[in-house]
């Protein structure tokens, strides 16, 4: 979890952080602040009071509030939706920007309650209702009162279980590439697999557009409350949304036109003037001049015993786990590739208004850490220079890839990503879930086809270490 994260987890509990001089200070209320949130904030203190000085000392006008304004007829598309939506008119009938989820349940489903459950959701996040259309060749959001979506059930539980395995596996990667149809929606579909009377797997598709990997979180934990709340006849202890996903992008768009916009936007194009468009690793195949979105995913893990190690070097030096093992990984490609001058894409939640924490929606923004080394740097002088570049690009984050790509205006090509190709990303601890009556719930791991970068390296805390993926495209990559 990165120092923003932090931050952002602090604003959802209500816990105020604070500077005084060098010292990071809180107020949090009765509860709030869970062991291993307040083991962040020791672990992260210097980069914490770094980020909250420097946001504090910022001259310009305050940054534009942030309240619904859904009665506007023409709700704009957020820049990181007009980026997908200019893609699907480029490439149409695609499913590379699919997002595809799969839970186990076991136990007694109410099957009915499910159902009015997911229809809930539904009418509780304005996304999950939203279309694009183009008026005067501008798409437009629009959100639709009602959206029945139906669930669809099939049910395997007569087949051996070989052909229930394999019939399985067809299903899930068959609807993982369904199309989504931008225009007349929905942009969400959902599939219930009856393995057995006591066994289901509930797979739902969303494309991009629309969320993101919070939102996800958000959908399940939704759709778990209100599935509790009709089965045990109470109500579902979810809080009231002030706000939709439309109101943020209209406010993203008067945020950037805005001087903290132009001090961002200055930031970046210094940066990334002439950065490197790529990192040259060695391949097993040439790159096609059109990318095909074909991958394939490893997985990875490090011990509880390395990342105890980690986390203890991580607090001796004032970084946290990302800054050294971004140093690592760098260090890596500059040994695969004889390249010193790195560029790597990093996802940011991007929700730092509290009103946010409960919304679905495409928040997610992408920076872009460019990081030099030289083969005489010691480890500790990689790590300070990465720990550098990470807090200067946290203090400017807010300013959208999709503007940082236009102002840098990278010449276009279809064999590969803008500005980068290598993604790094390491996420906290996942929060506990909302248990299900009479239901045990489960991931599902579904086998990953699609790549939309050449590399990419997904790490996740959990209670036994690292848990990780490694994604990469099958164009250039053999399987070791």
């Amino acid at each position: 979890m990165n120092p923003n994260e932090i931050i952002e987890r602090c604003r959802v509990k209500g816990i105020i952080l604070q500077t005084e001089g060098e010292q990071l200070r809180f107020s949090a209320p009765v509860g709030a602040l869970m062991p291993d949130l307040r083991q962040l904030l020791t672990e992260n203190k210097k980069a914490l009071v770094y980020l909250l000085q420097a946001h504090t000392t910022r001259s310009g006008p305050p940054t534009p509030e942030l309240a619904p304004d859904l009665a506007q007829s023409k709700i704009p598309l957020s820049f990181a939706q007009q980026r997908l939506w200019f893609l699907d008119q480029l490439e149409p009938g695609k499913a590379v920007y699919n997002i595809s989820q799969t839970r186990r349940l076991m136990g007694k489903l109410n099957i009915s309650a499910l159902e009015s459950a997911y229809t809930r959701v539904i009418d509780r996040q304005a996304v999950l209702r939203t279309s694009f259309h183009a008026h005067e060749e501008v798409p437009q959001q629009v959100i639709a009162s009602m959206c029945t979506v139906e669930l669809h059930i099939v049910d395997y539980s007569a087949l051996l279980e070989t052909e229930r395995q394999e019939k399985v596996r067809s299903t899930l990667e068959q609807n993982s590439q369904y199309i989504f149809d931008l225009v007349h929606g929905p942009l969400i579909r959902t599939m219930l697999l009856r393995l057995s009377p006591s066994e289901h797997l509930l797979n739902v598709i969303l494309h991009h557009i629309i969320t993101d990997a919070l939102s996800n979180g958000i959908f399940w934990h939704d759709l778990a409350q209100y599935y509790r709340a009709i089965v045990t006849e109470t109500s579902p202890d979810l809080p009231s949304l002030p706000i939709q996903y439309a109101d943020y992008a209209v406010w993203e768009r008067v945020r950037v036109e805005g001087r903290e916009g132009d001090r961002q936007r200055s930031y970046w194009k210094a940066v990334l003037h002439d950065a490197p468009r790529t990192v040259d690793l060695p391949t097993d195949h040439s790159r096609p001049p059109l990318q095909s979105y074909q991958g394939n995913t490893e997985a990875m893990c490090l011990s509880e015993t390395l990342t105890t190690r980690i986390k203890a070097f991580n607090q001796q030096h004032h970084v946290t786990v990302f800054m050294t093992l971004l140093s690592v990984f760098n260090v890596w490609l500059f040994l695969m590739g004889r390249q010193a001058d790195l560029v790597v894409g990093v996802p940011i939640t991007n929700r730092r208004h509290q009103d946010l924490a409960s919304v679905m929606g495409f928040f997610v923004n992408t920076i872009v850490l460019r990081t030099r080394l030289q083969p005489k740097h010691t480890f500790m002088e990689i790590l300070e220079h990465v720990r550098t570049v990470c807090l200067n690009a946290y203090a400017h984050q807010d300013f959208p890839f999709e503007q940082t790509v236009k102002m840098i205006q990278p010449q276009r090509d279809l064999s590969r990503h803008p500005l980068f190709q290598i993604m790094f990303q390491v996420l906290p601890k996942s929060e506990p879930s909302v248990q299900w009556p009479d239901i045990e719930v489960t991931p599902f791991r579904e086998v990953w086809r699609t790549a939309r970068l050449d590399l990419s390296v997904t790490l996740r805390e959990t209670d036994q270490g690292l848990d990780g993926t490694l994604t990469y495209s099958t164009d250039l990559f053999e399987p070791s």
